[in-house]
């Protein structure tokens, strides 16, 4: 089943909403009518009920695409057909007219908020106009004889208290919506760090599990690979047989470099404390790991190289270089650091292909990379992720084709 939109939902929505009011009207005209016996002629309101009910139904043709300009057309074509309602039964004197509050009300909850005051205000406007254009109803002018003695304190009060109680309902209800929405968005953002928090476990579980089942296999194939290749070289007549046997020790050594950078990097601000630094600290440590320090051109101001900041410095720096050696597949690597209040954000800018759009969305997820094979298994990008989100930071990424790759790494100031 194909998921309903929300401009769809909300048509949805108006349409309940106009059902309830059409049938509202009829109990109103056969309450009046039957049981109150006021005398009023029926013919237009059945004309104002088939506009009603036609231009409901056509809400459900499947051809019309549901928008916010289509709920908008559709409350102000409702808010006038009440006021013809209400002008040709009694005007202000009808107490229908607190039908008005209803479209504030629908239009607040539905539209944009400026939507909520627009209604508000035309629903004044054309509540204002019934205390002087309507045609009477005997029985409802008789008890409202202050409606043909001028536009009395009596109706400026109704007027004023009509036109507050729409602007406070608009208010309350924008508000209330906002606030709904914006912790909707903030729910939704906390389900996804879990879940990002669920990956990163499983991950430290297999990072576990491979340490303990690989390194003594390892170390086992490594220290017999080492005394082969002794014996090998004290045999001049098979050169070939020592160079294959030293590849395999690199391997084997490979392997346990893979495993020991996995399980560290796994269980990143595990137990790490917060230190004092600067970032300048933090840029030598990911110098110090590089084979050489001039293939990463560090920008930065002299005054927040030396400013002090507190964090998490070795995940800090893992995080960081992590995303300076996937630049440096690409030659030189541009690292730029700004500050923006407490945030510190590290723009890591490679000089390769750039990536296209369809796949820059996807980067940071758990085994998902743009290397070849045997190059990465995609797990760098989401351990980083994963860490900022941590610690209430972000990692986001741009790209321009043929200009390169900028990864930008952004972590709060914890003083």
């Amino acid at each position: 089943m194909i998921p309903i939109s929300e401009e769809g939902l909300k048509l949805r929505w108006l349409a309940g909403a106009r059902w309830l009011t059409i049938l509202g009207l009829l109990l109103a005209f056969v309450v009046g009518r039957v049981a109150l016996g006021f005398t009023f002629d029926g013919e237009p309101f059945v004309d104002i009920m088939v506009i009603l009910i036609a231009s409901n139904l056509a809400l459900y043709v499947p051809t019309i695409p549901p928008s916010e300009r289509l709920i908008s057309v559709a409350i102000v074509a409702d808010v006038i057909l009440l006021t013809t309602f209400l002008y040709l039964y009694g005007g202000s004197t009808n107490p229908l007219s607190s039908f008005f509050f209803l479209y504030v009300i629908i239009a607040s909850i539905l539209l944009p908020p400026i939507w909520g005051w627009v209604i508000a205000a035309f629903s004044s406007l054309c509540f204002t106009s019934l205390f002087f254009f309507f045609v009477p109803i005997p029985e409802l002018t008789d008890t409202h004889r202050h409606h043909h003695d001028g536009f009395s304190t009596h109706l400026q009060g109704m007027l004023i208290t009509f036109s507050f109680t729409a602007f406070v309902i608009v208010y309350f209800v924008t508000h209330l919506i906002t606030a709904l929405r914006s912790r909707e968005r903030k729910l939704e953002v906390l389900r996804e760090k879990h879940h990002h928090s669920e990956r990163l476990a499983g991950l430290t579980t297999l990072a576990a599990g491979a340490a303990h089942e690989l390194r003594n296999p390892l170390a086992t194939i490594s220290i017999a690979i080492n005394e082969l290749a002794q014996e090998l070289e004290q045999t001049p007549s098979n050169p070939d047989m020592v160079v294959e046997a030293r590849s395999i020790q690199a391997a084997v050594e490979r392997c346990q470099r893979i495993i020991d950078e996995l399980c560290r990097t796994a269980g990143v601000v595990g137990g790490e404390p917060l230190t004092t630094t600067s970032v300048a600290e933090i840029l030598d440590q990911v110098l110090q790991n590089l084979p050489n320090r001039e293939i990463c051109k560090i920008h930065i101001d002299t005054n927040l190289a030396r400013t002090p900041i507190r964090t998490f410095v070795s995940s800090v720096m893992h995080a960081l270089l992590s995303l300076v050696r996937n630049g440096l597949e690409y030659g030189q690597v541009d690292v730029h650091v700004s500050r923006s209040g407490d945030m510190i954000h590290f723009s890591v800018r490679d000089h390769g292909p750039g990536i296209s759009e369809d796949i820059l969305p996807r980067l940071g997820e758990p085994f998902f990379t743009t290397k070849g094979p045997g190059k990465g298994m995609g797990l760098g990008l989401f351990i980083t992720k994963t860490f900022a989100d941590r610690i209430g930071g972000s990692l986001s990424f741009t790209s321009e084709p043929n200009r390169g790759t900028t990864a930008t790494l952004s972590i709060p100031d914890l003083t």
